[in-house]
């Protein structure tokens, strides 16, 4: 997910910890 990476980051961490 390094495309979401600072922009969703926050919502997808809850999905894709550490990704």
């Amino acid at each position: 997910a390094a495309i979401i990476k600072g922009k969703a980051n926050t919502a997808h961490c809850l999905r894709f910890p550490g990704d």
